[in-house]
């Protein structure tokens, strides 16, 4: 059982403009020269595929496809895309400009959603997923990732374990500043708006603990190879940088 997370009326604002503008001014957003997001494309790209699978997402079902950027993940779909800059997603028949926190859809019109690359990273996770459980019905699925305060990043610092903070982190050489979540949170919210957890995966365990130490990302990247070991290691298998979740809506 998840404790009831609590309302946190003054949770650190993100400077919308800023995250839109800077977004709005990359072309490329998955480069393989940055190896740290490489594999992290890569890591949700197999994920998406098999929790897809498992979901029976095929031709015939409609997928909502939050801050998709374009990006269908090989999911075959009636697929609605949403991103907050249009322009990545203009070429798409069913493309529509708005927040995660806000989505311009009816109650329960969606067989599935996908929320994959850190979006609920940049918004108010409350608001995004209370809108996810909106739009999709009973009996429905949620593929999304997050970055967690349980990381070996934050181990031994105040805010590891924490409900939610914001953290600098990095993208492309640059300095970003995200919102990151405990799964304990993160499954309180899911709870409140009738999401079971059905499946979990979790991803970049000891590069956070070398980037730590040698203040490179490239060169931490290389430390996600020993992924698939870490996860059966008790205490670090899910202290990682990242979680992805496959949940289910409860109800017919």
């Amino acid at each position: 059982m998840n404790s009831k997370p609590q309302d946190h009326a003054a949770e650190t604002e993100l400077d919308g403009d800023q995250i839109r503008d800077r977004y709005s001014q990359l072309t490329d957003i998955w480069q393989e020269a940055d190896r740290w997001h490489w594999y992290t494309y890569r890591y949700m790209q197999n994920y998406i595929e098999r929790a897809a699978a498992k979901m029976a997402a095929g031709p015939g079902i409609k997928l909502l496809n939050v801050g998709s950027a374009g990006n269908e993940y090989h999911i075959q779909a009636e697929h609605y895309h949403v991103d907050i800059v249009f322009d990545k997603i203009a070429s798409f028949p069913r493309a529509y400009e708005a927040s995660a926190e806000a989505l311009p859809f009816g109650d329960a019109m969606f067989d599935g959603c996908l929320c994959a690359g850190s979006v609920v990273d940049y918004c108010d996770a409350r608001k995004a997923l209370s809108e996810f459980g909106r739009v999709v019905r009973g009996g429905g699925f949620l593929i999304f990732d997050f970055e967690q305060t349980r990381t070996l990043q934050l181990l031994g610092k105040k805010d590891y374990g924490c409900d939610f903070c914001v953290v600098d982190t990095f993208y492309c050489g640059e300095t970003e500043r995200v919102r990151i979540y405990s799964p304990e949170y993160i499954r309180g919210l899911l709870d409140e708006v009738g999401f079971e957890v059905l499946d979990q995966g979790f991803y970049h365990i000891l590069s956070p603990l070398a980037y730590r130490i040698f203040h490179d990302e490239n060169r931490a990247a290389g430390f996600a190879g020993l992924d698939p070991v870490a996860r059966h290691i008790p205490f670090l298998g899910k202290n990682s940088c990242n979680v992805m979740l496959t949940c289910r809506k409860i109800g017919a």
